[in-house]
């Protein structure tokens, strides 16, 4: 039997990740939201929001058709990392057994924008692999 975490790095998943003023409750605060085209495989989805200088990070994570891990109600604050990238604590649920949290790693350059799940420790699995998303304006 494959475990989850070798399935989740051998995925070839492609995600979206757009400015989305669409899912905004202020027309002040810019989104984006990141989702998975290969949604029989693995499915997931983070929306990171904008308000001023704060970011928060928003995910639910689906696998065989059940979410694994999800905030929809409590959103996770985004630290800065450098002047183009946030980075935020997701819990561990993926491998509970490893004490360390997952984080959520997202980055602007130009009108480009990436985003990669990373974790550590013995059985760390990094999902996806960084990954070059496109922009899309609502104007």
């Amino acid at each position: 039997m494959t475990s989850m975490h070798s399935r989740i790095r051998s995925l070839a998943t492609v995600f979206l990740l757009f400015p989305a003023a669409l899912f905004a409750d202020d027309p002040s605060t810019t989104s984006w939201v990141a989702m998975s085209t290969d949604p029989s495989v693995f499915d997931g989805s983070i929306i990171i929001s904008e308000d001023g200088k704060k970011r928060s990070l928003t995910y639910s994570f689906v696998y065989d058709a059940q979410v694994i891990n999800s905030n929809i109600d409590t959103p996770v604050p985004m630290q800065a990392t450098t002047e183009a990238c946030w980075i935020g604590d997701v819990p561990n649920e993926f491998a509970p057994s490893d004490a360390l949290p997952v984080e959520v790693l997202f980055c602007e350059r130009g009108d480009r924008a990436y985003w990669a799940l990373l974790a550590s420790g013995p059985r760390a699995a990094r999902l996806p692999a960084w990954l070059e998303l496109e922009s899309w304006s609502s104007d």
